[in-house]
């Protein structure tokens, strides 16, 4: 990075991948949901011209079989910090613990025995839902709050999104993934993600799980405040809104 900042604010909404939810093909498993990806948001004063690299990370990979999620990818701009992927959502082979992340991914159930939800990073998500010792499994964090627990046979819905205008318009980020009831059973599985970005994936049977969704990255500033390249730009409200769904880099030239 160049020496010589200059007074000047830059608004910024980092996203990570959200964590994929587990799976489940045996009786009387439940496969928790995926916690959603870290989000940071906020402002810096100075920034120097020069280069940013910039990465947006990728939604954790779909589950197979009794198998649990995979956490998502990491976000990050050089010099304004790093968004951590989302946590996996458990799978029903072992009952085991939803996985640590940005949000925290939901417990497990198989035969009577229930996981705890996994934790998410201080300032950037919440808490997975515990599965039930009847069945239903945790929901995964969001970044507005945490994963529902299971209620009985009940899987948790996911953790809320957090919804913010940086683009232009409202748009919602980074919600958790919901929690699978258990197989055979009557009751209702957790809400898929609300989120456009970063949100964990729902927990389900073997072949019909789906990969935590992608991170973003959105960098705005005052129109004529300065001049910068990278990524998509558009223009709305007075702002300069760069926005990257993949790797780049935001190149400050004045």
């Amino acid at each position: 990075m160049m020496v010589g900042a200059v007074s000047r604010q830059i608004d910024y909404l980092i996203a990570a991948g959200g964590g994929s939810g587990g799976s489940c093909n045996i009786a009387n498993g439940a496969p928790g949901g995926g916690g959603a990806g870290g989000l940071l948001q906020g402002s810096i004063s100075m920034l120097a011209v020069g280069s940013y690299a910039v990465t947006v990370g990728t939604g954790g990979a779909a589950s197979t079989g009794n198998g649990a999620g995979n956490n998502g990818n990491n976000s990050s701009v050089a010099g304004l910090g790093t968004a951590t992927g989302g946590g996996s959502g458990a799978g029903s082979a072992n009952s085991g613990a939803g996985g640590s992340g940005g949000s925290g991914g939901g417990g497990g159930c198989q035969g009577g025995a229930a996981g705890s939800g996994g934790t998410g990073t201080a300032g950037q998500g919440n808490a997975g839902g515990n599965a039930s010792a009847g069945g239903g499994a945790g929901g995964g964090g969001g970044a507005g709050g945490t994963g529902a627990s299971a209620v009985g046979d009940n899987g948790g819905n996911g953790g809320a999104a957090i919804s913010s205008s940086i683009s232009g318009s409202a748009v919602s980020y980074c919600a958790g993934g919901g929690g699978f009831q258990r197989q055979g059973s009557a009751g209702s599985g957790g809400s898929t993600p609300s989120s456009t970005y970063g949100g964990g994936s729902t927990a389900a049977f073997t072949g019909s799980n789906a990969p935590g969704q992608n991170g973003v990255v959105i960098l705005r500033y005052r129109t004529g405040s300065m001049t910068a390249t990278g990524g998509t730009i558009t223009t709305a409200g007075g702002y300069t809104i760069h926005t990257f769904t993949a790797n780049g880099t935001f190149q400050v030239t004045s």
